[in-house]
């Protein structure tokens, strides 16, 4: 038998209320046995405005993440009896005990054996996560598939046409295609007088965004000469790109970054000199309603330089084998000569920044040798001095002999960064270092067991950001045009005089 069953359910475009009777015919699959045997803990995500009597349309539903003031979960146990609970009025709308289930957009119903109730515990932060993850509305993420003239789904991810987002720019298809579809596309931007910009609606109040943009050559142009331009969004710099970098194979960009209450923000690519023509395959925004990252700093913009899964495959938003909520990648790491290691993370927990627990579930350690460090060195994309911000999820994959522990002893650039005790078997520690000030090429990071009789040390994720600071503003194309035409006319006319 197994211990509890999760099941979602949504309110149907005509308002019905939800109904656990048929969630839990969704559980009988999972060899439960009758109704009546069950304990149901239900959770449901109500909209402020419906609490205060407004109208709240299906189609708009905010994204279910923290702050408190965005949302309302109301908890409650309720017994088999709950389908008399539930009465319909004359207009269809849902009336119950409880005066709340009627104006739930989305429920996640918990069925719990009443036979293990006074012997399990449930962490209410557990269930909020599952309401999280089981209710996540993709309607609030951009994701635009650049050259591409038609709408794709890709499971409960929306891929929009770019024609509502660009005026400018020509259709193009790669020649050498990918197993993601969103790079066999793209736009160019050949004609430079032009303003070659995307406008991405957000959201009005001011709130930080994961940004995304992937750029992929495939020798579409059929000139083997992959282009390198500049990037900007709202109008400052973000990098160049340079696409013949990373093998050839597809390359993003990242960015968390804070939008300015505008509606909407402008990515635009600019030509550079024998730079070739610009072009860009997608951008993807996603709201950070939840406080992740929250050692981050107000109105600044992160730069993401690595966001690697050690020891496991690579991890993205996949609606049936991924819980990765926030749509990030995380990367399958380059091979490395450490052994790794598998386990089962305990689900009922959840952790600072949300990493999914696919992530969780692999991790590296030394090889053979306890006294071995870990040593990993991140490529920087600047040579001049940063603030970095480095992310450690630390798991505990091994069970621990009775006088048994693990600590890690965490060094960046050869700097003390401190000692961490590794939580119990089945957890994650995630430990934040900022500010650490670092300069390229590279950050060399060590892992070392914090004494003699320590395990090694283990580490299952990692990410780091560094603080963008960019004070060159885009051009408007009239005016670069305008300098590239005059600037020659001017020195011809200078030498002239001076003959």
């Amino acid at each position: 038998m197994q211990v509890f069953c999760v099941c979602k359910c949504n309110r149907n475009r005509n308002l019905s209320i939800p109904d656990p009777e048929l969630c839990y015919a969704l559980c009988q699959s999972a060899n439960f046995t009758t109704y009546a045997d069950y304990e149901l803990i239900v959770a449901l995500y109500i909209r402020p405005e419906c609490l205060a009597g407004h109208y709240c349309p299906f189609s708009r539903v905010i994204q279910p993440l923290a702050p408190i003031n965005f949302m309302n979960i109301y908890w409650m146990n309720i017994g088999p009896e709950l389908t008399n609970s539930i009465k319909l009025d004359s207009n269809g709308k849902g009336m119950d005990n409880f005066g709340m289930l009627s104006l739930a957009i989305s429920s996640v119903f918990v069925f719990v054996p009443r036979s293990n109730l006074g012997s399990m515990h449930y962490d209410q932060n557990y269930l909020t996560y599952l309401l999280k993850y089981t209710t996540l509305d993709t309607s609030t993420w951009q994701s635009i598939d650049c050259g591409n003239c038609n709408i794709r789904l890709e499971g409960e991810l929306v891929w929009n046409a770019d024609s509502n987002y660009t005026k400018t720019g020509s259709h193009e298809i790669v020649q050498v295609k990918t197993t993601r579809d969103e790079f066999n596309t793209l736009r160019a931007f050949p004609n430079p007088t032009q303003e070659n910009c995307y406008v991405v609606p957000t959201e009005k109040q001011r709130i930080r965004y994961i940004i995304r943009v992937g750029f992929y050559y495939g020798n579409y142009d059929s000139l083997s000469k992959p282009p390198v331009f500049d990037l900007f969004i709202d109008n400052i710099k973000w990098t160049t790109i340079d696409t013949s970098i990373n093998y050839g194979e597809p390359l993003y960009e990242e960015i968390i970054y804070e939008n300015k209450e505008s509606g909407f923000f402008k990515i635009c690519l600019s030509r550079i000199k024998d730079g070739g023509v610009p072009f860009i395959n997608s951008i993807e925004a996603v709201p950070l309603f939840d406080d992740l990252y929250s050692e981050m700093e107000a109105n600044a913009t992160y730069n993401l330089v690595t966001r690697v899964n050690w020891g496991g495959p690579e991890v993205r938003f996949d609606e049936d084998n991924s819980d990765e909520i926030y749509n990030r990648i995380w990367s399958k790491a380059d091979e490395m000569p450490y052994h790794s290691d598998s386990g089962f993370p305990d689900l009922t927990l959840t952790y600072e920044n949300y990493p999914p627990f696919p992530v969780l579930m692999d991790a590296i350690e030394p090889n053979f040798d306890a006294s071995e460090p870990i040593i990993m060195t991140i490529d920087l994309p600047q040579l001049t001095p940063q603030s970095a911000y480095i992310v450690f999820y630390l798991a505990q994959l091994n069970f621990r002999g009775l006088n048994q522990n693990r600590t890690v002893k965490i060094e960046i650039n050869s700097q003390d960064q401190g000692t961490v005790e590794a939580p119990d078997y089945g957890e994650t520690t995630v430990v934040t270092k900022y500010p650490v000030m670092v300069s390229g090429p590279s950050i060399n990071i060590t892992l070392t067991r914090g004494d003699e009789w320590s395990l090694p040390p283990m580490i299952a994720a990692m990410e780091v950001f560094t603080k963008w600071d960019s004070n060159v503003h885009l051009k408007s194309a009239a005016a670069t045009e305008y300098f590239f035409f005059v600037y020659p006319l001017t020195i011809f006319a200078m030498l002239s005089l001076m003959a």
